[in-house]
């Protein structure tokens, strides 16, 4: 009786438990190591690419349309597996369309949403970059 509960119930929850200390350990320990890198260019007086002011940064918004797209084709992907699962639901669902389609609708959402960032920071880089080659010609 123990045996059987032990491997059914305790396992799996180690295991998950076990498996996602590990991964946010992993991402803890590379943004530590990212931290001292930092550290150690200031104290050397460099300034750090990643530091310099700058307004509408091309890396981060290379971030922003990867994970954007990253995430809405996830999502997208785990809505159309998802859906399926509708129709062999004991209960009717409007449309086949039940609470296990949220696993798929929030990356969807989110990744839209990050899409929809990086496009609006793209217009409003336009004008700032037209402005700054005018004040550089004004200055020549």
């Amino acid at each position: 009786m123990f045996g059987e509960y032990f491997l059914t119930i305790v396992v799996p929850c180690i295991g998950t438990i076990a498996f996602f200390t590990l991964v946010f350990g992993f991402i803890i320990m590379l943004r530590w190591f990212r931290h001292r890198e930092v550290m150690a260019q200031i104290q050397q007086g460099l300034v750090p690419e990643d530091h310099r002011c700058e307004t509408g940064n091309h890396r981060t918004l290379r971030k922003l349309l990867g994970w954007g797209l990253g995430l809405a084709a996830l999502g997208l992907a785990l809505v159309i597996g998802l859906y399926p699962y509708g129709f062999v639901a004991e209960e009717p669902w409007p449309l086949h369309f039940g609470p296990w389609m949220v696993l798929g609708l929030v990356p969807l959402l989110i990744g839209l949403a990050l899409l929809i960032t990086y496009y609006a920071s793209q217009r409003n880089r336009a004008p700032q970059e037209a402005k700054e080659a005018q004040r550089e010609e004004a200055t020549k």
